[in-house]
């Protein structure tokens, strides 16, 4: 059995070593399937509305076509500003006027989505990332 708590993990722990050396973090899309995992890079989910639309039915396919049990997404995203409330607006393409980001994982199960975390973070003038805590909950209002 897959643990996904450890692929979560391990997905994270990239993408913060990706965007610490100053690169870009494409989505990652993990399909959690009877036979293991089955991951792959969705650029094009930053994309256009066009472009976006091709890689979800992409994705879609692939879930259906492997009897996924899980759909698990580890994307680097734009973020406002916390409300009262807890709740944070994400954009996947277009910078919020704070212009902080974010790690967003979702994980995803028959159309349903079970849990969502994000770990926020800043780069600083002196060039050093500056990552928050991880914090997990239950799906994003």
């Amino acid at each position: 059995m897959i643990d996904v708590e450890l692929l979560i993990k391990s997905s994270l722990h990239r993408a913060r070593l990706v965007i610490e050396q100053g690169g870009t973090w494409e989505p990652l899309i993990h399909i959690v399937n009877p036979l293991g995992v089955r991951s792959m890079r969705c650029p094009g989910l930053h994309a256009g509305l066009s472009e976006k639309a091709k890689v979800v039915d992409e994705i879609n396919h692939l879930l259906s076509m492997l009897d996924g049990i899980l759909l698990i997404k580890v994307a680097d995203v734009w973020i406002g500003e916390d409300t009262p409330e807890g709740f944070v607006a994400i954009s996947w393409d277009i910078p919020f006027s704070g212009r902080r980001k974010a790690l967003l994982v979702e994980v995803h199960a028959c159309c349903e989505q079970l849990i969502c975390g994000m770990q926020k973070y800043r780069r600083c003038a002196s060039g050093q990332v500056r990552f928050d805590e991880f914090c997990s909950g239950g799906p994003l209002a």
